[in-house]
């Protein structure tokens, strides 16, 4: 993705290097609010979106780190300005949050959660269509949506379940 939007290899090596430390502010919030698999209260909802503050904070005295500490900060703002911390928009959003946002919601889409089962290709497509220029950049969206048809990404997804000829006939 950092390629297609045309990021510098030195840039693109920094978001990824934060990126792969986003949640450390996690270490932060309770463990039996992070393992719940129950619907959160807006009390434990409050808590786990403070990690990204929280990881800021954490961090942010690492000088190598100083540069795209941001990415850490606002990788769960929003294109519409819907997101936290900060309810930033757009443009306002740094390009390495915008690029994590997509990225991560991605890995998320296609390995799933305790509540939510894994996406497929299909439907993974339509969410990265269905939340351009709300939740993501409406280019990055485009490029990831390329990207996925272009079968860059086929073994993040779980195996379409594929009816044997038998199983067809026994359905229908």
């Amino acid at each position: 993705m950092a390629n297609k939007l045309g990021l510098s290899r030195a840039k693109a090596e920094k978001i990824i290097n934060v990126a792969k430390i986003h949640d450390i502010g996690k270490i932060y919030v309770n463990d039996d609010v992070l393992k719940s698999s129950d619907k959160l209260s807006l009390e434990e909802y409050e808590e786990i979106k403070r990690h990204s503050e929280y990881g800021y904070k954490l961090l942010k005295d690492i000088d190598i780190l100083k540069e795209e500490l941001k990415v850490i900060l606002h990788h769960h703002e929003k294109w519409d300005g819907s997101g936290y911390p900060d309810g930033l928009q757009g443009e306002e959003i740094p390009v390495g949050a915008r690029l994590l946002n997509i990225t991560d919601s991605f890995d998320v889409m296609t390995t799933g959660r305790k509540y939510k089962p894994a996406m497929n290709k299909s439907e993974t497509i339509q969410e990265l269509k269905d939340c351009s220029g709300t939740q993501f950049d409406p280019d990055m969206a485009e490029e990831m949506i390329k990207l996925i048809e272009d079968g860059f990404f086929d073994n993040s997804f779980q195996e379409e379940e594929v009816l044997s000829e038998y199983e067809f006939f026994i359905e229908y």
